[in-house]
């Protein structure tokens, strides 16, 4: 069982939401664990510190760290390794989570004993006692940490695709390209439900002229959103097609002879659609099933391994092994790229990343300023933090069957996997605590977030 009490902080004001991010925690807070009986009450808290707004993976990070606190507390208290007592209490296909969302193709235990093999935890636990028995102020840590991640729905995103008279094809998209890919996916989907070659297709910049009320680019789900959508256009360009391509003296006329016949014809080769959750078309589009609040659940596991200076309190990620659920890939390079970068992004989040606020106004002249406004007190990530060693595995064998094209996102839920960074410096702390006379060599470190240099 699980009895608590959750404070917000939310700022002066409130942002998107009437009741900022706490009434949404319980999406997150069970973490990956079937945990029967739960007590929690919770508080916006009114600051004098500006509004917090939703960034990469609102919710999720807070309260997937919670809980694997909670997990790691629990271990400490009776002797057991944590992976024990994680492995002992995670869902199972069909349990249902705290949410109410049906875990009916849970991929826990796939991506936990992937990474299992993929990195030879057990061997790499064994080296680690062995480090520590030969170095007093460094120490290491190596933790295994899963991950559920509930989705959004993909729909209502827009897209517009038109043949041009010398073959190519332009799409117009009511998703905005940050840097996730979402053109390369649009394109290559649209290439391959038109059957031609992706160097004939390209994507126009996003204009709000196109669909000024589509919905907000967000939630790792905008991708794939897209993706259905250009599907649906690309089917009516198909059907429309279909007739003049029959008629044709050659079954298999390339391309451009097609489209120039149906411009001769006049043939309308431009379709305006938007998915909207209803479409169902097996095997491309999402089935429909419903499961609960979310189309699917996307699930992960990262084994990380680290070297802690007790003296000075840095910390080092010496190997992360992670493995992601992404159903089939619509683009495995790029996923990758997302799936590290996430993690890289959580690692400043729960690592070094620290907002520091004068709330009395004594040091900077004004109640609830931040102080940690620049780089020399604010530490982002750099070239020099990420993990030395970095294993993404993509999880093989494993369609989504409520998914576009059997895909799911990837843009946030690797980055809850982190947590296992946190994880990992606590066993390199209680390490060194258990070589210290008159200390409980049992007792649980509690490590808030950020742990930075100072904290630890």
């Amino acid at each position: 069982a699980v009895k608590g009490t959750l404070y917000f902080l939310q700022g002066a004001y409130l942002d998107r939401a009437d009741t900022g991010g706490l009434n949404a925690i319980y999406l997150s807070i069970d973490g990956c664990y079937n945990i029967a009986n739960w007590g929690l009450s919770g508080y916006e808290c009114f600051t004098n510190t500006p509004g917090n707004t939703f960034c990469r993976g609102p919710i999720f990070l807070p309260g997937t760290f919670i809980i694997e606190q909670i997990i790691d507390a629990v271990a400490a208290a009776v002797s057991v390794a944590p992976e024990d007592v994680r492995f002992t209490n995670l869902y199972k296909p069909g349990d249902t989570a705290l949410c109410g969302q049906k875990l009916v193709d849970s991929n826990i235990n796939k991506c936990w004993d992937l990474v299992l093999s993929k990195c030879d935890f057990n061997t790499r636990v064994a080296e680690a006692a062995a480090f520590n028995e030969k170095n007093a102020f460094l120490k290491r840590g190596v933790a295994l940490v899963p991950g559920k991640y509930i989705m959004n729905g993909c729909q209502n995103y827009p897209a517009f695709v038109e043949i041009l008279e010398d073959g190519a094809v332009l799409i117009q998209h009511s998703g905005c390209e940050i840097g996730q890919g979402i053109h390369t996916k649009a394109i290559q989907t649209a290439a391959l439900e038109l059957g031609v070659d992706p160097l004939l297709v390209q994507c126009s910049a996003t204009s709000s002229r196109m669909s000024p009320s589509a919905c907000v680019t967000e939630g790792s789900t905008t991708s794939e959103a897209i993706c259905a959508s250009t599907i649906l256009c690309c089917q009516e360009l198909a059907r429309r097609i279909k007739p003049v391509r029959d008629k044709m003296p050659k079954p298999d006329a390339p391309w451009r002879e097609v489209v120039a016949a149906c411009y001769a014809q006049g043939v309308d080769l431009h379709a305006w659609e938007v998915y909207n959750g209803t479409q169902k078309e097996p095997g491309v589009l999402p089935d429909g099933q419903n499961n609960g609040p979310a189309p699917y659940v996307g699930y992960g596991a990262a084994a990380v391994e680290c070297q802690v200076d007790v003296l000075t309190g840095e910390t080092q990620i010496l190997r992360c092994d992670l493995v992601q659920d992404t159903g089939l890939s619509l683009n495995p390079a790029i996923d990758v790229g997302q799936i590290q970068g996430a993690f890289v992004m959580g690692l400043g989040y729960l690592l070094t990343e620290e907002f520091v606020w004068d709330f009395s106004g004594d040091i900077s002249g004004g109640r609830g300023n931040q102080l940690a406004n620049g780089t020399w007190e604010y530490k982002p990530m750099s070239s020099l933090d990420i993990p030395v060693t970095f294993n993404v595995t993509l999880l093989p064998k494993s369609p989504n069957s409520h998914g576009v094209l059997g895909s799911k996102a990837v843009g946030e839920p690797p980055l809850i996997l982190s947590v296992a960074a946190v994880a990992a410096v606590r066993k390199a702390l209680q390490a060194y605590r258990a070589g210290q006379d008159g200390k409980d060599k049992s007792a649980f470190v509690d490590l808030p977030a950020p742990c930075t240099v100072a904290r630890v």
